[in-house]
């Protein structure tokens, strides 16, 4: 698949990423606290977001969805330190990439028409890459508090698990934050999105059975009788992107034709 090619929104951004860089390294350093708890994770997501625009270049699928992921995630940690300028910026950045996107999409269901297929639902194929790509995004929160919001925050839901009568509530929070790292990467980025979906789907229906035995369910799940419609259509969702094979837009498609990339990975990508 053709990128269209989009240098100046590309240098724009990155523009603005070092701008963010830079007042994210002032706030940090007169902020002795944030040094000591989860800053140096902000500025680690920060300029893996750098790097990625820059490999925009060089490889522009797989770099556009790495540094879409890792800019929400350095956004969701700012936003929870309090860096107002910073966040700001990613906002805006955030802004320029879905504008990208858009115009990615666009270009490509154009040059499907121009081929005489005007009659085609290309459109519906953005439309559940977009799907695929929100979903990611949506579980970047809950994996930020457990694994980078520094031990202040995962302390506290170490403790909420223990007051539950959870004896392995440490190993519980660390191992729930990996998955969750791990299926809104897949999903966001489109790696191992078979697995993930897999994975995500047994993770969100057992966190709902596992927190409403315990009284620590979801907003939606209120009680046993009822509010199950929506972890039920969220799974479906969810499950559905492992039935099909890698979109174009994602790391799977990359990998797979890419000449070095193991055997192994790429039974993974298509089992």
């Amino acid at each position: 698949m053709r990128v269209v090619d989009f240098k100046s929104l590309i240098f724009l951004q990155l523009f603005l990423m070092c701008l963010s860089f830079i007042f994210q390294v002032y706030e940090i350093n007169n902020s002795a606290f944030v040094v000591e708890t989860f800053g140096y994770n902000v500025l680690t997501f920060s300029l893996l977001t750098i790097i990625f625009i820059v490999l925009e270049l060089v490889m522009p699928v797989p770099s556009f969805l790495l540094s879409g992921f890792t800019l929400v995630v350095n956004l969701r940690l700012c936003s929870l330190i309090g860096f107002k300028m910073p966040v700001y910026i990613l906002i805006l950045i955030l802004l320029i990439k879905a504008i990208q996107f858009v115009f990615i999409a666009k270009s490509s269901i154009h040059q499907i028409y121009k081929l005489g297929f005007q009659n085609s639902d290309y459109h519906l194929y953005w439309l559940s890459i977009f799907i695929r790509i929100l979903l990611g995004y949506d579980f970047i929160p809950y994996f930020c508090d457990s694994l980078f919001e520094g031990t202040m925050m995962r302390s506290k839901e170490i403790n909420d698990f223990y007051n539950l009568g959870v004896r392995t509530a440490t190993a519980i929070v660390v191992t729930t934050g990996l998955v969750e790292f791990f299926c809104s990467l897949s999903f966001s980025c489109g790696f191992l999105t078979r697995i993930g979906s897999i994975v995500l789907t047994l993770h969100l229906t057992i966190t709902t059975l596992v927190g409403l035995k315990y009284g620590y369910h979801f907003a939606w799940l209120k009680s046993s009788t009822s509010g199950w419609n929506y972890p039920i259509l969220l799974s479906s969702i969810i499950f559905s992107f492992s039935l099909f094979q890698p979109s174009e837009f994602s790391i799977d498609k990359f990998l797979l034709r890419y000449g070095k990339t193991p055997r192994l990975l790429k039974k993974l990508i298509t089992f």
